[in-house]
């Protein structure tokens, strides 16, 4: 993609900025290339970090590290609209499996917030009938972003798997 000089710091910095003319259908991997100068050593090339910035997207149920997102450390929103015909029963949200914490929302107010297994809660009280929307935040650790590049003996291979694994159903109990 080309990228577009935004800027040229006192100190001789350029900041560049590149836009996709599309955004990507599924989740990759983006390269950046550098023609450093001859006289660069270990990276000087690069003398601020290099940032990404990610627009909403579509990501599945599933491990962050298999969808390109391996090194990053943060969070991501899961949503889906569901129907209720029938409020006379307790309805209770199994995420399934995931790391490492999670906040369910159940029509904009917040349901619960998750820290350790079993990842479920009862969202009865927020339902409404007829069409909900329900969303999941999940956010993962500072392991991910700790395993590349910081060396640290705090960051096992273990703790990088990411996201809301699943299955993720409704448990209606009479």
């Amino acid at each position: 993609m080309p990228l577009t000089l935004l800027e040229v710091s006192a100190a001789g910095h350029h900041t560049y900025e590149g836009t996709m003319a599309q955004p990507a259908a599924a989740p990759g991997v983006l390269a950046l290339s550098v023609d450093a100068p001859a006289d660069s050593r270990a990276g000087d090339a690069l003398p601020e970090p290099v940032r990404f910035g990610c627009g909403p997207g579509n990501l599945t149920v599933g491990d962050w590290c298999r969808r390109g997102l391996a090194t990053y450390s943060g969070a991501a929103m899961y949503s889906r609209t569901c129907e209720i015909s029938n409020l006379n029963s307790r309805i209770t949200l199994d995420l399934g499996d995931l790391s490492a914490t999670a906040r369910v929302e159940v029509n904009g107010r917040e349901a619960a917030t998750l820290i350790a297994p079993p990842w479920k809660c009862d969202i009865t009280p927020f339902l409404r009938m007829g069409e909900n929307d329900l969303s999941i935040t999940v956010a993962n650790t500072l392991a991910n972003h700790y395993s590349v590049g910081i060396p640290t003996p705090y960051a096992f291979d273990h703790q990088t798997p990411s996201g809301l694994f699943g299955p993720v159903s409704l448990i209606i109990s009479l």
